[in-house]
């Protein structure tokens, strides 16, 4: 259907104007359902705050459901988790409306403030939080200039908007199951 507006360029600015649409009619919704309260801090903006705890969230739903299928044991799967981390503060950082440098500052900050909440006992065990961070972040960068690595962070990503947008729990259940996709 796209197919009949145009070039490819056409049809892929097409579909990023649809999708950011549907996000800023979704994204409040989500708040509102999860009961999500965004903690501002100083000298950043509410949107900033809005994304940050919606990531939070999230990662912290898909990380419970990864350890309770028994998918977080090692610290590759820290690592894979800080992967889908970075993945998951682009999507909303960028869909949100947020500079390049808040993201990248997102992409550290939430697992920092997720993984001791949730895998403690891997971070025990598993050495420098750093380390793993920034192992998470190379892994999400290098696969995403790869061919079959942009497949996986898409759908990884498909699910992130399926649940912004349908806010079942079930596409949590979905995310944990696909964080051993990231090692």
């Amino acid at each position: 259907m796209f197919g009949w507006f145009g070039s490819k360029k056409q049809e892929r600015d097409l579909r990023d104007t649809l999708s950011l649409h549907k996000f800023e009619m979704e994204f409040p919704k989500l708040l509102e359902t999860f009961k999500i309260v965004p903690n501002r801090r100083a000298s950043k903006t509410e949107r900033y705050a809005e994304v940050e705890s919606a990531a939070r969230f999230i990662l912290e739903g898909a990380l419970k459901e990864a350890a309770r299928s028994g998918k977080m044991n090692t610290q590759d799967d820290l690592a894979a988790a800080a992967a889908f981390s970075a993945l998951l503060c682009a999507y909303l950082g960028t869909c949100g409306g947020l500079e390049d440098s808040d993201v990248r500052e997102l992409q550290g900050f939430v697992p920092g403030y997720v993984f001791p909440r949730v895998a403690a006992h891997l971070m025990k065990s598993s050495g420098d939080f750093r380390t793993i961070v920034s192992k998470g972040l190379f892994k999400y960068e290098s696969m995403s200039k790869k061919g079959k690595g942009t497949q996986v962070l898409e759908r990884l990503e498909d699910n992130v908007v399926q649940f912004i947008c349908q806010r079942d729990p079930q596409y949590l259940e979905a995310l944990g199951q696909s964080l051993g996709d990231l090692k």
